[in-house]
């Protein structure tokens, strides 16, 4: 797996990714610039505050299914 700029690309909304967002570093000491974060296709935006530059698409664990994705994730 390889990170991905989203210039390029970006994740299908509601599916769960790593972020990572280099304005982290400066701005909040709190936080952390590596989480996970899903894309939301309404707003345009990833469901953090501050956006990221890169994404990194992430598995889903063994047994994750449809129904607790739609549950779970509001995309």
């Amino acid at each position: 797996m390889e990170w991905i700029s989203v210039k390029e690309a970006l994740p299908a909304p509601g599916k769960m990714v790593m972020v990572f967002r280099p304005q982290v570093l400066e701005a909040d000491r709190t936080d952390l610039p590596v989480r996970e974060s899903y894309y939301c296709g309404r707003t345009g935006r990833f469901a953090c505050h501050h956006q990221p530059t890169m994404w990194l698409e992430i598995k889903e664990p063994p047994g994750f299914t449809e129904a607790m994705r739609q549950r779970q994730y509001r995309g």
